[in-house]
């Protein structure tokens, strides 16, 4: 996980990498699906953690390499929110949104690299 540093006035940010598929690209190049729950909610954490953590997003031109031919945006989606509504006695809130089909396209171009990435492609 990525924690940015307390001190300087930076406030506190962790994300937990759960789960990494290697694939390659169209162009053979390597990429990785990364699955991450987020502890805390700060402005471009995922993008700034995952670029630290040596996996910049797809299509992200300030923390990763820009555009890709084969992705017409920036490849982050959050298929689950979970959280904690209302006053004592509280109450869970789930929302589970699919993965658009441009991103479902996206996924069908790379090539895993391992069995365990092809399953992790299967679930998608």
């Amino acid at each position: 996980s990525s924690q940015g540093e307390g001190a300087h006035g930076l406030r506190q940010a962790k994300t937990e990498v759960l789960t990494v598929g290697h694939f390659t690209d169209p162009a053979g190049a390597p990429v990785s699906l990364v699955e991450v729950r987020l502890h805390t909610g700060r402005r471009h954490q995922i993008r700034a953690h995952l670029r630290y953590e040596g996996h910049p997003l797809i299509g992200d031109g300030i923390y990763g390499n820009g555009a890709e031919p084969w992705c017409d945006s920036l490849f982050l989606h959050s298929y689950h929110l979970g959280l904690t509504t209302g006053f004592p006695p509280l109450s869970p809130c789930h929302v589970f949104v699919p993965l658009p089909a441009n991103l479902r396209m996206v996924l069908s171009c790379l090539k895993a690299m391992n069995a365990a990435s092809h399953e992790m492609l299967k679930a998608m």
